[in-house]
Order: C-alpha cells, then structure tokens, then sequence
C-alpha cells in the first residue's frame, strides 16, 4: 500500500540527510540492477567488486601486487555465508570477515602464499562506497503466505554490503510497531538472508528514534543521548540542513551513520556476548573513547589512568570488554590485567570475556598469576590477592603498556595488597571501574587513578531506562523479650568454655540483635508474610525474587521453615568459605549449617560448583520463587527476572547499593524493582538521602534516584484516580448504562487516547501500589470498593472503545503485566477478559465481541469495514471506493436522523454481507463465467466505465485474469519488471483491438497509463 504522506515526509527527510552526509542514493530500481535483477540476493555486488579491487593489494618481494579476479568474487562469494545454523551465527562469522577480511592463496615467485582480502577499508575511508536505497524488497524464505517479501524502508550499504537497516512510522503509530516489524523481519520464514549481514539497526517516528542490532530483544533497543555530543553534532548539522529545524532524529542519525562514527562502531563496538550480539551503548562508547584519550597521554614513562563510574545495569562488565579488544589492537605488545577483590567476581568477568571472544587467563592461584606475567599473557584476569606471591618474588614489570582494569575499583584501589600490585606493576596504566557511586572521601583520593574519565549515574540510568526505578517499603517485625534474664542465662551456658575476652567479644549489641532476629518465633513470622506478599504479588508471573539473610545459618533456617510450611519454590546459595559471622561459631548453629548444607549440594554429587551453576540457571529462567542468600550473589550478579528483594540483613553504605541493585535489571514487562525492608534499614525516607543513616557517606546527587518511597506512589495514585473522574465525571454516574453513556462521550479520537492514557497511569501506579502493605492501610473498605469498581469499569470501556472504533492499539506488554493485576486486584468473580486483538470483521468472533456493544454495534461494523475497505482497496478500486462512499452515505443519513438505529444496524450488516461477498444484489449482476472469479470481477468493475457491452466487457475480463494467471506460474514473476511490461503490453493491444472494432471508446494515453496500473495492482493482489 501507498506511504500515508507523514511517514513518507519522514523517509524523504532521512533520504536527504544521508546524502547530505555523503551517501549515494540508490533508487530501488538501480538498487535491483546491482542486485542482478535478483530480489533473493542482498548484496550489491558490482558495487562490492568495483571496491575490493580498488583497495585490496598484497606486498610481495616489497612490491604492491592486485589480487586475481578469481580471489575477489570468490571472496565475494564467500562472505555470503548460508543460514545453516542459523541467521546470528552466520551473522557472526560475516562479522568477523568484515572485520579481519579473509585470506586467499596467490601464486608469488613460482609458489602459491596465502594474503588478507578485506571487504571495507577501516584505515582509508575514501576507499569506501556509501550508498543508501530505499523499499529495499527482500524475498522471503520458505513461505507458504501469500506475502512473498518485505520491504524494509531504507538499508544503509558500505561496498554493497548491506549494514544498515531503518524502519520507519509515522507520528500516530507508536515505535514499537517499528521496532516489532524488525524484530519479525528476523524471525524463520522472514528475510534473514538481509539480517544475517546486518550491523545498525534503527527504528523511528516523527517523535523518536531506537536503535540497536541483530538479535536484539525490544526491550534492549537503546536511545542514544550525549549533551556533550550533541552540542557538537548541531552545529555540523546546522551547516547541512537550511530548510527545517534539526531534531533528534537527525542527531542519532548522524551521531550513528556519519562515516567515520559508522566505521568506528562497526570496529570496535559491536561485539558477540555468548549467543546475543550487541552494541554499545552511548555511555560505553563515549567512556571507552575518553578512556583511549586519556591513555595516548605519556608523562614521566606513565600513561595517563582514571576511574569510569558508570551506575549498576549499565554493561560496566561489556564496557571493560570491549576497552580491553580496542587496547589489544590499538597498542602494540599491550598486556591487559583484569583485577577483582573477590572469587565470584573473578570468574563472572573471566566468563564474559570468553563469551566474546576474548582469548583470557584466570590466574588460579598466586604461583599461575607469576607464571602467566612472565610468559608475557596479552589478557589476564585474577583476583587481589593473588599478587602477595608476585610481589614476593619480587616480580617487577616497568612497561607502560600495562593495562590493570580494576573492577569495583572502590573496595581495591587501597591498601596494602593494592600496594604490592602497584609494586609488581609500577608504571602501569591503572584504570578503575565501579558501579557504586564514590565516597565523598573517595572522590579526593580517586586522584590516585588520576581522577574521574566518565560518570553515568543513577539518574542517567533511569533516564534511558537501562534500569528500572526501586520502590522501598519497611516491614519491621517486632518480637517481645519475655525473659531478658532467661536470655542472658542462655549465652552463659553457651559460652561456658570461652574466655573472659571472647565473652566480652559476643556479648555486644550486635550478637544480641541477631540471635534475636534469628529467633524461631520471628523467622516463622517472618517467612509467612514473606509468603503472602510473594503470593499476592508475584505468583503466576514472570518475575521472582531473592531474600539476604543475616548468617548462613538464618538462610538454611529459612528454606527449612518455607519447605515444611508454605507452597513456595525455594533454594539457598551460601559460601562454604570458613569465614562466618559471630552468631555461627556458636556451636549448634555452626553443626546445623555443616549438616544442612552437605544435605543441598548433595544432591549434585557433592559438587558445590555444579549445584551453584545449576541453582543460578533455575533462578534467572524462573524456576525458583526465591533464592535466599547471604553474601554471594549479592553484588555483580544479574537476574532480570528478580522484581523483589526481601532485606532481613545489616547493609550500608557500598554494600547497600550493591544488593538493591540485584532487582534494578530490566526485563520484558518489568517497570520497577520493589525492596521490602525487615531492618529499618531506610527507614527515614521522608529525609534526603545523603542523611541516610546507611547511605550517609555520599554526595546526594551521585545516589539520586536509587530508591523511591512506595507510600508516595499511594500519594500519586489518589492523584491519578481524581485526574480520571475529572475528566470523565460519566464513570461516576449512578445509571445502569453508564457505560454506554462514557462510551459515546469518547466518541472523538483526541478523547479517547486522552482517557487510554489516564487509564493507564491509573493502572500503572494501582500495579505498583498493590505491592505495599500501606495501601490496604491508606484507604478505607468504601475507597478500595470505587477503586476496584473504577478499574473493572474503565477496562471494560476500553475494550468496547476499541471494538466501536476499530482501534487496532498495541496493547500487548501492557496486557502482560497488567493481568496479575486483573486477577488479584478485580478478583475471581468478575475475571476480566482481555481483548489481546480485534478480530477482523469477517471472523464469528467479531460477532460475539461486538454483542456487548448494544447501540454501538452498527458503529463497530461500519468502522471495520472502513478499514477493511483501506486495506484492500488495490484489489478492486472500483469496488471498494463505492461501497466506502455508500459508508459514508449511511452515517451521513443517520446522523441527520433520516434512518432509525434499527435501520442503521440493518444497513451496516448488509455492508458486511458485502464485504464477505454474499450479498444477493451484488452478485446477481455478475454473470455466471465471472461469479466466482475473483480477479475477473475486479476487472470487470474497474472496466465498466470503459465497456458498455456486457459481453465483450466479461471476455475482457476473463482475459485479463488468464494472463495473469498464466503468468503467475513463472518464478518471482510480480518481482520481474519484464513480465509486468509484458503483461501491460498484450492487455493495452486487447485495448487497441477492441478501439479498432468501436467497442470502446478512444482512450488517451495518461486515462490508459492509470487504467494498467489499477490492473496490475489487481492482478498482482490476486495471484501473488
């Protein structure tokens, strides 16, 4: 179907920009010739010939040689990898040729050597054709449907390589459309074969722009947003576009495509993450470039260092991979130290690096760390400590070509075994890395890195949602001390063989604090409202959760209590590290977790490796309710699928930060993290956050945003329900048809989205508010009654809304998240059904919605069939412009009250009948040899104007349909322009003819022009 003008304006906008950037455009009948006339072949390959040859030589004997025409198209040939084992794998080793180019034997001085053929020229940029077409029609692949390609709308090439790929939608549909047709355009059956090359992707409307690249999931689709950047990029853009106002379309466009950028990503910043490809982000891409900055600067024999603080969820572990491949090539003989304080940090990164291809060594102990360094290892990845035995040995390394990337850099960056590897590596470039903001104490001694290079905050995090907001809520659970001396008598008996100075040492206020909060009663409390919140909240859907316990021993204690009481899916990972807290070198305790533990990993074989591997990969896919942990896990460890953590533990300040931030991951259908507090740990949210007890060591700006008061949400909801009843004071009203009466007050589209979008923020803070204890309290029986009523209500209108009008809305994440809230909130007796679709007009089950609707059903046939009409207007003009017209006709009639609703509905179910071609008047006019052709009867309507002979009129038509039909059994015949010009001329001789024997009038040549194209269209839809 024709562009609709907005959306065509954009693309001629994108169009333009482009080769004011240098691009060549290509048309789409240009693009095909360099295609070979073949819309399965994606490449360009004249063009990719023409600039292989240009820049690829190999050096022999000091002498410049060509590569044979041979090599060139069999490189050529070879970068088009088949889709064997799938698009992205392919994708994959695409991407590493393009990058590494391939090497191919040449016969040299009487013998055959083998030479690099490269594909794009990443040193010269000259040496690179840039080109951009548009309506890029792609067949696909191994399809039964009746839609044989695609046509994404533009497609970005270096060297014909296509690498590039934008959608684009108008301002009235949502980027999401855009983003869910690329990512089906990448599904089986789709055009993969384009995908498989594919490097950018982009997605666009009038109001914003996403990008992101094969593979990748929609909720990871990015924006890219730099002040600093930005700034600059305005004023090159103000020197290329006169005519209109630069927007942030065009700055993502050229902050991606300008050549040199495009180059620059393409190099080294799209990089393969196990089985995900991804690219960086705006925040990676500008540190990791501050960062090369900073390093090129030499003074006193030492390169110039710094800490990146870049927020919790960012990709600060892909940041130090790809800095650590860009160090690799850029710096000749450079040797990169990885260094992390603990174990499980250690192989986290150890293990990233590997999944992208990073060819890494993980120091096992001290001795391996001294062995890898004087075998000159180029990547090295280890644990502090490990360099007391380097520094022992008195291992010295003075070159300035050594890289310590040092992870969390805040815990490691002083003291004494800090000291020793700045000894083992004096005139190393150190950088630091953290995802934690800086002491205010820190941010003075950071100097020792050499200051901040990049910081992305909380609130920048938030900004781009690359985290999710985390909502706070206490929950204290206040036991009684029946006998204070009962107590005291107990940790006598307990501690009868210590000495007077361990007495002293447990009996603190610390010990007493957790022996109390370990107590039976209180666990039992505290597992069942864990259980019912869990319940209430989460159960039945996509998300789950993690409990941090205070010791080892209240984490066993936990999973013991929920195995024998509650119905809850739970599992415990622990350290078997002889460090434990106080409470467990109390005996009995430390024999029950020496007990229940071997119990637990146990079951694996006694391998705690492989029941820790196998616990973590049962939580992040879903399998376990809630993962209760102590220590581990608690920092650098991602599961998106976790919403809540339960805290029943002591944290500050780093450590604090660190555990909130296990639920901040995004993950499709997640909007918020929640923290349900068991030790008052924020219990002064009302205060700044700098004023934390527990978070009072930072600067307030650095932690901005990390956590927000759920009560406050209950604040903004009470907000949000009178902003709905103000604006649509019908839904209050006491009458039995009030939903009929708010239904044709929405009657207007500006109305109807303003009330879906009230709505929705209602809902929203209602999902989130139902996850906190205080909403029950906030509001009394009556209130939560309108509350319930109020919701139930609006979501019925919004489906009736949507069946009226045929309002073929994106509802689906919503859906998915909201349906927890249908079930619990609304409850079992009123269970709502959600409209995921609207059925098409033609389907029974149009019919059995549409019977809510009452009144309303003429004006959700007549809608439908509108739209209907718009959808298939190319396969019989004619046809569908006078049953529209006959739509209009209709209304127009009873709007002025010249027919009853009776005669209304009456008039739209023949439309209806109409469309479904059964209506009796219609058919009667067709002649028999016509009736059940449905290519012949197009015709034969868009004809009659121009044959008033019913007979030669239905042989013209009946010819016409055999030609295509004949023609149709070619292959990929509607791609092939000589077929359709073939086609065109034996139909405007039948016309010539029929002129010479006075059956039709003489034709001028522009009526017999639109008169060819109407059917082609028609043709075209019926046999393709």
């Amino acid at each position: 179907m024709p562009k609709e003008y907005s959306e065509r304006f954009l693309q001629d906008k994108v169009i333009e920009l482009f080769k004011n950037i240098g691009y060549k455009y290509l048309s789409p009948e240009d693009a095909l010739k360099e295609r070979g006339g073949d819309n399965g072949n994606v490449i360009l390959k004249n063009i990719l010939e023409n600039q292989m040859n240009k820049f690829n030589y190999f050096v022999y004997d000091d002498k410049k040689h060509k590569f044979s025409e041979e090599n060139i198209k069999r490189a050529i040939d070879d970068l088009d990898v088949p889709l064997t084992n799938g698009y992205l794998t392919a994708n994959e080793k695409i991407t590493e040729k393009l990058l590494k180019g391939e090497g191919y034997k040449e016969k040299v001085g009487g013998k055959s050597e083998s030479f690099n053929i490269y594909y794009i020229d990443f040193n010269n940029i000259e040496n690179n054709a840039f080109h951009i077409t548009e309506e890029f029609e792609v067949k696909r692949q191994n399809t039964e449907e009746k839609e044989k390609t695609r046509r994404p709308d533009l497609v970005i090439f270096i060297n014909g390589i296509p690498l590039g790929i934008i959608e684009l939608k108008k301002a009235s549909v949502s980027i999401d459309d855009a983003i869910e047709q690329m990512i089906r355009n990448q599904n089986e059956g789709e055009i993969r074969r384009l995908f498989k090359f594919s490097q950018l992707l982009l997605c666009a409307n009038d109001e914003s722009i996403k990008y992101a690249t094969a593979g990748t999931n929609k909720k990871f689709y990015s924006v890219w947003h730099n002040k600093e950047d930005d700034g600059k990029i305005k004023e090159k853009l103000n020197g290329i576009i006169k005519d209109r106002k630069i927007d942030e379309i065009d700055i993502t466009l050229y902050s991606l495509f300008e050549k040199e950028r495009f180059l620059d990503i393409l190099e080294y910043f799209i990089i393969f993450d196990g089985n995900d490809k991804k690219v960086a982000r705006y925040n990676q891409y500008f540190a990791i470039k501050k960062t090369i900055k900073r390093i090129n600067n030499i003074r006193d024999g030492k390169r110039d260092g710094g800490v990146i603080w870049h927020t919790q969820g960012s990709g600060k572990s892909l940041t130090m991979s790809m800095l650590t491949k860009i160090i690799s090539r850029k710096i000749k003989g450079a040797k990169v130290v990885v260094v992390t304080d603990r174990i499980d940090l250690d192989e986290q990164i150890n293990k990233t690096f590997q999944s992208t291809s990073i060819s890494v060594n993980k120091a096992n102990s001290g001795k391996h760390l001294v062995n890898l360094i004087k075998n000159n290892k180029s990547v090295i990845t280890t644990v502090i400590n490990k360099f007391e035995k380097a520094f022992d040995e008195k291992i010295k390394i003075d070159s300035p070509d050594i890289f310590v990337l040092v992870d969390e850099s805040h815990r490691t960056q002083y003291g004494d075994l800090a000291n020793k590897m700045r000894k083992v590596f004096p005139n190393a470039c150190y950088i630091g890395f953290t995802g934690t903001p800086l002491y205010k104490a820190e941010k003075s001694t950071a100097k020792k890195f050499g200051g901040f290079i990049d910081c992305y905050t909380i609130r920048d995090g938030l900004r781009d949602k690359v985290i999710v907001p985390l909502y706070y809520e206490s929950r204290l659970i206040n036991l009684k001390i029946l006998d204070e001396e009962g107590l005291d008598e107990r940790y006598e008996l307990i501690t009868k063989d210590f000495t007077e100075e361990q007495k002293s040492d447990l009996q603190n206020k610390r010990v007493k604090e957790n022996t109390i909060n370990q107590n039976y009663n209180r666990l039992m409390k505290l597992a069942s409202d864990i259980t019912k919140h869990y319940e209430k909240n989460l159960k039945d859907t996509d998300f789950n959760s993690m409990l941090a316990v205070s010791s080892k021993f209240q984490a066993l204690k936990m999973k013991e209590i929920f195995d024998e009481y509650h119905n809850l899916e739970t599992e415990v990972i622990i350290s078997s590290e002889a460090s434990e807290s106080e409470e467990d070198k109390i005996t009995e305790n430390k024999k029950y977790v020496s007990k229940k533990w071997k119990e637990l990993y146990g079951k694996y074989t006694n391998d705690e490796r492989k029941y820790n591997d196998e616990i973590i990969k049962k939580f992040k896919s879903g399998d376990i309710d809630i993962l209760i942990v102590v220590d581990k896990l608690l920092t650098g460890f991602d599961a998106p699928k976790a919403q809540v953590l339960y805290m029943d533990k002591e944290l500050k300040d780093h450590a604090l930060l660190q555990a909130i931030a296990r639920v901040n991951r995004t993950h499709e259908g997640k909007d918020f993290g929640i923290l349900i507090d068991y030790r008052g740990l924020l219990k002064n949210l009302d205060l700044a956050l700098n004023k934390y007890d527990k978070l009072a060591n930072y600067d307030s700006e650095d932690i901005d945003g990390a956590v927000f008061d759920l009560k406050e949400k209950i604040e903004e909801f009470k907000k949000s329900y009178n902003e709905l009843i103000e604006f649509l004071p019908e839904l209050k009203s006491n009458k039995t048809d009030k939903l009929s009466i708010c239904r044709d007050s929405l009657s207007e589209k500006e109305k109807r989205e303003k009330f879906y979008n009230l709505f929705s923020k209602y809902s929203k803070l209602l999902n989130i508010c139902q996850f906190s204890e205080s909403f029950l309290e906030s509001f009394n029986e009556e209130e939560i009654k309108s509350y319930k009523e109020l919701f139930k209500l609006c979501v019925d209108l919004r489906k009736s809304l949507r069946l009226k009008h045929n309002e073929a809305i994106d509802f689906k994440e919503y859906e998915s998240k909201m349906q927890k809230l249908y079930d619990t909130f609304i409850g079992t007796e009123t269970k709502v059904k959600v409209l995921n679709q609207i059925p098409n007009i033609l389907s029974q089950d149009f019919e059995k919605e549409i019977e809510c609707l009452g009144d309303a059903k003429a004006d959700a046939i007549l809608n439908a069939a509108n739209d209907m009409i718009k959808e298939k207007m190319e396969e019989n003009p004619a046809f569908y412009e006078k049953l529209s017209e006959k739509i209009k006709r209709i209304i127009k009639d009873y709007e002025s009250k010249r027919i009853s609703k009776e005669n209304f509905l009456k008039e739209a179910l023949k439309i209806k009948l109409e469309l479904a071609g059964e209506s009796y008047e219609e058919n009667i006019k067709y002649d028999e040899k016509i009736r059940d052709n449905k290519c012949a009867r197009a015709v034969y309507d868009n004809t009659e104007k121009y044959i008033k002979d019913k007979e030669t009129l239905i042989e013209f038509s009946l010819f016409v349909d055999e030609l295509f039909k004949s023609k149709s059994k070619k292959p990929d015949w509607q791609d092939s322009s000589d077929i359709m010009k073939s086609i065109e001329g034996e139909i405007d001789d039948r016309l010539s003819d029929l002129e010479d024997e006075n059956k039709i009038e003489k034709l001028d040549n522009e009526t017999v022009i639109d008169f060819l194209q109407i059917l082609r269209k028609i043709g075209l839809k019926a046999y393709s």
